[in-house]
């Protein structure tokens, strides 16, 4: 069977940024963005560490907002009444470009590695259905997406501020999606529900195969998503501008009887201790819990003798991960380094 090399179309105008915009406000009416921890931002922040949202400010009315949370996900064309579009392109009047020299070097880039990338995808992965790939630059939203408009076409949405490499993991992403479908119809053990088991695979595939060479400047979602080292200030700036849009940030983890609950629900498989550090965390939510509070949950009288940084990081590494296994998306216990630790939501 003879397969055809991906095509590569870039696609850039105002249109496709208001579209960009739309498929960012739905997320962000939706919630999306907050559950997962995204950080919102007016503009792009130079720390990369960093897993940000840039939305500018739209002044949407509440309907407006209502019809964007409905509609589809996706990066392709918008699906809100003809009403709720023509008063959103109009707040998107003044919106900031990128310039078409940016653009332009973006393509240039991509040049130098297009036949390798559709060839490696050509071998690696012959049943890819998508053989037509439009590229779509952007200033907003979170680093990249994707969205199949039809069975053989698919949009890659890429922030201006991302290496053009990204775009091959974004592929990919898509391809694992396919991947974990035909395995849940076999029954078999990846969930293709679970985004972070996806993510993983990505990760896998772009630092451990042939697609490495395209790995240099490679940052994996999980880890930024994972990154427990987001400064207070810029969380505290990110929860006040969702307020501002009128989404604040809800507390996911709530003091209630004495006992933590996450989205209202009880928290499994916890170890007593693990109960009782998050219970002290969350009393104190704001504040840093010192390492010697932590001693004396954890060892009680023998604390002194027992006292161990290792033993606490390991013990905090662990209730973050059942936070996960819970279903919790975002870091909420944060390194407060030569001090403790703090629990912001």
């Amino acid at each position: 069977m003879t397969h055809k090399h991906m095509k590569f179309e870039w696609r850039y105008n105002k249109q496709t940024e208001i579209e960009r915009l739309i498929f960012t406000a739905g997320n962000i009416a939706r919630g999306y963005y907050q559950q997962m921890g995204f950080l919102i931002t007016e503009i792009q922040n130079p720390n990369s560490s960093i897993l940000t949202v840039i939305f500018p400010k739209l002044k949407l009315s509440p309907q407006i907002w209502t019809e964007l949370s409905k509609k589809e996900q996706g990066v392709g064309g918008p699906e809100i009444s003809d009403a709720a579009l023509s008063k959103f392109s109009q707040q998107c009047s003044h919106i900031e470009l990128i310039p078409k020299e940016k653009v332009n070097s973006m393509r240039k880039s991509w040049g130098k590695i297009e036949k390798k990338v559709a060839k490696l995808f050509e071998v690696l992965f012959p049943d890819n259905p998508y053989q037509n790939v439009v590229i779509l630059p952007t200033k907003y939203g979170t680093v990249g997406s994707h969205h199949a408009p039809n069975a053989n076409t698919l949009h890659i949405a890429i922030r201006d501020d991302q290496p053009v490499e990204y775009i091959v993991s974004l592929i990919l992403k898509v391809i694992v999606q396919l991947q974990s479908i035909k395995l849940q119809k076999q029954k078999e053990l990846l969930d293709q529900n679970k985004w972070t088991q996806k993510e993983s695979a990505v990760d896998f595939i772009m630092t451990q195969t042939a697609f490495k060479q395209f790995a240099k400047n490679y940052t994996s979602i999980l880890d930024l998503v994972r990154n427990p080292e987001t400064p207070e200030d810029l969380i505290q700036q990110s929860n006040n501008y969702y307020a501002s849009l009128g989404f604040p940030v809800h507390a996911v983890l709530k003091l209630n009887q004495n006992k933590v609950s996450l989205y209202d629900k009880p928290i499994e498989n916890l170890s007593p201790t693990q109960a009782k550090i998050l219970k002290h965390l969350l009393e104190k939510e704001g504040a840093v819990v010192t390492f010697d509070e932590l001693a004396e949950i954890m060892w009680g009288s023998k604390s002194f003798d027992s006292f161990s940084l290792t033993a606490m990081s390991k013990m905090i590494f662990q209730l973050r991960d059942k936070l996960k296994r819970n279903g919790l998306q975002k870091e909420v216990i944060f390194t407060k380094r030569g001090q403790g630790y703090t629990l912001i939501q």
